[in-house]
C-alpha cells in the first residue's frame, strides 16, 4: 500500500510540474508578444525582456504560435525591432539546422527553416509578415528591412516571394493587398472630395501606372532603353514612360521601329525611322539636328502632327505596324496611316483597282506611287466612289480594328465588314489575283460569312475572326495563292479570344486557355492542332512573327518559342525571365515589348508624409 501511494504521488507531482511548465511557456510568450506589440516600448526593453524570458527559444519561433514575434514587430512598424527578431531567427534556425545534420535521422519531424518562417501565415487572416508591413501603415521601412534580410541571408528567390507569396485567406498576395488598400483610400477621398471630385478621380487614375519592358536585340534602336546590344538584351524597363508617369495602354513593334499609345490618346515612337525627327520636341520642330535625331531614334518621342483628322490632336486608341507602314485608329473611328502609303494619296483618277502590268507600261518613267512616304499620320478617306458591295464610301465608316502586312492592310468597321487595300499578289486582300493585283483604295471583302470582329495579317496571308449566326466564333483565312475565305477547323468548343497570323505558323487562344497552331501557307491544312506542352498553364493572348512566337499566360508570365520558316516546326517553350504581371505583349523578329501594370502609393497623401517623417526619425536615431 505504501509503495502504491508513493508511486501515485510521484506521478501527480510530475504531471503538475509538466503542466506548470507548459502554462508558464504560454504566459511568457504572450507577455513577450505584448511587449513587442506595445508601441512605446524601446528596442532595449524588448531585447532585455526577450533575454530574461524563461520561455525557450523554440517557443519564440514555433510554427504553432500565431501570431509570431515577427508578425507583431511588423504590425508595430519599428524596423529596428524587426531587424533584431530576424537576427535572432537566423541564429536559431542555423543552430537547428546543424543539430538536424548531426542527428542524420530521416524519420524525425520536419522542422521549419528560415525561408518558411519569413512567409509564415497567421491563423486569423492568413497574413504573412510582409502582409502586415504593407497593410499596417503601410510600414515601408519594415518591408525594406524584410526584403534586405531575405536577399542577404536566403536564396535569391526569397526576396521575390515575400511580395508575391503567400496568399492570405482572401486570396491576395502582399503586393495585391497593398493595391486594394490604396484603391480603397483613393475612392474614399473621391467620395469625400465634394467640389474636388474630378481632382480626386484624376488622382486615383494616377495611382495605376503601367511599366513598359523591352528585351532582345537593340541593333535597330527599337528597345527604347538606349542599348544597342546586337547579341540580345535582357528584359529592362523603359525609363522614359516611368519618368514622365505615362500609362501605356497598347504596343506595336516591327523589326525597325516601335510604337506605344497612352490612356490620354498620345502616340510615342522610337527606332530606325525618320518620322521621329519631324515630331515636335519641347515645342520646337527639330529637323536638322543630328544629335536630337539620334536621341529621338533611341528613346520614345511623342508624335504631335496629324493630317486630315477631325481635330488637330486626335485620341489614338489602337496602333499596328509592319516594316513599311503603320495604321492608327482614333476614338472616333478614323483611320490614319504613316510610312509607305500604298498609293492611297495618288493623284491618279482611276477606280482604285489596278493591274501592275498595265500600270508599269503606262508609268515607265514615273516613280511608283505605292512607295511614296508619309512622314506624319494622315487620315485615310478613300475615294469618293461608293463601294459596289456596301454601296457606301469608306470615309463614312467607323473603324474598330486594323492590321497590316508589309504591302497590304485589312480593317474592320463597326458594322462587321472587312475592308482591304494594298498589294494582292497572293490573294491576301480577298480579291481574284489575275483580275486585281493592287487595290489603291479600301474595298469590302466578299465571301466572308458572319460578323467580322478582328483581323491579323502576315506578308501573304490574312486571318479574320468572325461571329457566325449561331453565335459561335471562327477564323477564316485567305491569301497564299487562294483568295477565297476558308474556315480553320478547330476541335475546341470554347470561344476564340486572341489570334495572330505569322508568315509560317499562325496561332490562336481559346477562352479556356488552350493554345492552337496551324500552318499559314498550306492551303490543304485547315485543321488547328492543340499545343499540349503546357496543359496546366492557361493562356490569354498570342503573337506571331516570321521566325518566332510569344504567348501570354493568365498569371502575367510570358513564354517564347522559335519557328523554323522552312519546315514550320516550333521549338520548346521557354519563359521570359523578368516579365511579371504582363497584360499585353508585342514582338518582332529582333525584339519584344510588354506592359506590366502595378499600383504605387501617391507621395502627396498625408499617410505617406507620416511614413516618410517616421522613416527619417528612425534613420537619425540609428546614426546617433
Amino acid at each position: 500500500v505504501v509503495v502504491v501511494v508513493v508511486v501515485v504521488v510521484v506521478v501527480v507531482v510530475v504531471a503538475m510540474g509538466e503542466s506548470n511548465i507548459i502554462i508558464t511557456n504560454d504566459d511568457e510568450f504572450q507577455f513577450l508578444l505584448n511587449t513587442v506589440l506595445r508601441f512605446g516600448t524601446s528596442l532595449e526593453t524588448v531585447k532585455a525582456r526577450m533575454m530574461q524570458s524563461r520561455a525557450p527559444r523554440e517557443a519564440w519561433f514555433d510554427s504553432s504560435r500565431s501570431p509570431s514575434l515577427l508578425h507583431a514587430a511588423c504590425s508595430r512598424g519599428d524596423a529596428r525591432v524587426v531587424q533584431f527578431i530576424l537576427e535572432e531567427a537566423k541564429k536559431y534556425f542555423s543552430i537547428t539546422q546543424q543539430k538536424n545534420k548531426k542527428k542524420n535521422t530521416t524519420n524525425s519531424k520536419k522542422t521549419m527553416n528560415l525561408e518558411e518562417y519569413l512567409v509564415q501565415r497567421d491563423f486569423e487572416s492568413g497574413h504573412s509578415a510582409m502582409h502586415r508591413c504593407l497593410l499596417h501603415g503601410p510600414n515601408l521601412t519594415c518591408a525594406r528591412a524584410l526584403l534586405k534580410f531575405a536577399t542577404e541571408h536566403c536564396s535569391k528567390k526569397s526576396s521575390v516571394n515575400l511580395l508575391h507569396q503567400p496568399r492570405c485567406f482572401r486570396g491576395h498576395t502582399p503586393i495585391e493587398s497593398l493595391s486594394i488598400t490604396i484603391a480603397t483610400v483613393a475612392s474614399k477621398e473621391e467620395e469625400e472630395g465634394g467640389g474636388e471630385k474630378e481632382e480626386g478621380r484624376k488622382r486615383h487614375m494616377r495611382l495605376r501606372r503601367s511599366d513598359v519592358f523591352s528585351w532582345g536585340s537593340g541593333v535597330n534602336y527599337t528597345l527604347g532603353t538606349g542599348n544597342t546590344n546586337t547579341n540580345g538584351d535582357r528584359c529592362k524597363r523603359i525609363e522614359y514612360f516611368a519618368k514622365h508617369h505615362l500609362n501605356v495602354t497598347s504596343l506595336s513593334c516591327s523589326r525597325f521601329r516601335s510604337f506605344a499609345t497612352t490612356n490620354d490618346g498620345e502616340v510615342y515612337s522610337w527606332g530606325l525611322t525618320d518620322w521621329n525627327s519631324y515630331s515636335k520636341r519641347n515645342g520646337e520642330v527639330q529637323e536638322n539636328n543630328a544629335s536630337l535625331k539620334r536621341e529621338a531614334d533611341m528613346f520614345p518621342t511623342r508624335i504631335e502632327t496629324f493630317i486630315g483628322g477631325a481635330s488637330s490632336k486626335p485620341k489614338i486608341v489602337k496602333i499596328t505596324c509592319s516594316e513599311n507602314f503603320a495604321l492608327l485608329v482614333d476614338d472616333s473611328g478614323s483611320l490614319f496611316i504613316m510610312g509607305k502609303t500604298l498609293g492611297l494619296f495618288s493623284s491618279s483618277s482611276d477606280a482604285g483597282l489596278t493591274n501592275d502590268n498595265n500600270n508599269n507600261n503606262n508609268n515607265n518613267n514615273k516613280e511608283d506611287d505605292s512607295s511614296s512616304m508619309q512622314m506624319f499620320p494622315r487620315r485615310i478617306f478613300g475615294d469618293d466612289k461608293r463601294d459596289p458591295i456596301s454601296r457606301e464610301t469608306f470615309k463614312e465608316q467607323r473603324i474598330v480594328d486594323a492590321s497590316c502586312g508589309n504591302e497590304h492592310a485589312v480593317v474592320i468597321d463597326s458594322k462587321g465588314r472587312c475592308w482591304s487595300f494594298g498589294l494582292n499578289g497572293t490573294g491576301q486582300l480577298g480579291f481574284q489575283i489575275d483580275a486585281i493585283s493592287r487595290v489603291k483604295f479600301p474595298r469590302v471583302v466578299v465571301g466572308i460569312e458572319g460578323y467580322c470582329l478582328s483581323a491579323s495579317c502576315s506578308d501573304e496571308t490574312t486571318l479574320v475572326l468572325v461571329r457566325k449566326n449561331n453565335n459561335t466564333k471562327a477564323i477564316v483565312r485567305f491569301g497564299s495563292g487562294d483568295c477565297k475565305p476558308k474556315q480553320i477547323r478547330c476541335s475546341s468548343r470554347s470561344a476564340i479570344v486572341s489570334m495572330s497570323c505569322g508568315n509560317t505558323i499562325s496561332a490562336f487562344v481559346c477562352e479556356n486557355g488552350d493554345l492552337y497552331r496551324f500552318h499559314s501557307k498550306k492551303l490543304d491544312d485547315c485543321e488547328a492542332q492543340r499545343v499540349d506542352e503546357f496543359n496546366s498553364v492557361p493562356f490569354v493572348s498570342c503573337t506571331m512573327t516570321n521566325s518566332r512566337g510569344c504567348v501570354l499566360a493568365r498569371n502575367g508570365d510570358c513564354y517564347e518559342f522559335e519557328v523554323n520558316e522552312r519546315s514550320g516546326e516550333c521549338s520548346v517553350f521557354s519563359r521570359v525571365v523578368g516579365v511579371k504581371r504582363a497584360t499585353s505583349i508585342s514582338i518582332s523578329d529582333k525584339h519584344a515589348l510588354s506592359i506590366s501594370n502595378w499600383t504605387e502609393p501617391n507621395s502627396n497623401w498625408p499617410e505617406s508624409k507620416i511614413i516618410r517623417e517616421k522613416a527619417r526619425k528612425e534613420e537619425e536615431e540609428e546614426e546617433e
